[in-house]
């Protein structure tokens, strides 16, 4: 039976404490406030007749699906924060403000992306990084 040590924070970012939390849920919600704008034209595509990008919604919940999947192994790995983390994160942000002034949505969402593969290292360590 798993211990409450093991079982992680109620929310998800373990070895965080409250205010590291607060700032780790405010830079997720600023980075998707400052996706929403690629994310509608992808959203558009997705729902357009006669694309090729029906299959877009399926996605997230597939990988959601699949991470889900793995829970207890990603829970039986080490927890450490990797500051190796910082430089995709970095990359990501320079990424995201020459995209969005440049007005390109497809290479805001590669920043996005970018940007979350980088905040998982650093919240999580490469042990659960590797694995994701």
């Amino acid at each position: 039976m798993d211990s409450p040590a093991h079982l992680g924070s109620p929310t998800g970012i373990p070895g965080l404490d409250a205010r590291a939390r607060t700032l780790a849920w405010l830079a997720g919600l600023l980075l998707l406030a400052a996706l929403i704008p690629a994310l509608s034209v992808v959203q558009t595509r997705w729902f357009a007749v006669g694309t090729y990008y029906g299959h877009g919604p399926l996605i997230p919940l597939v990988s959601g699906w699949l991470i889900w999947r793995e829970r207890a192994v990603l829970r039986s790995l080490p927890r450490q924060r990797g500051r190796l983390g910082l430089l995709p994160c970095l990359a990501g942000t320079a990424l995201l403000i020459l995209a969005a002034l440049a007005g390109v949505s497809s290479l805001q969402l590669g920043a996005g992306i970018l940007l979350l593969l980088g905040a998982s290292l650093l919240l999580f360590g490469s042990g659960i990084f590797s694995r994701l």
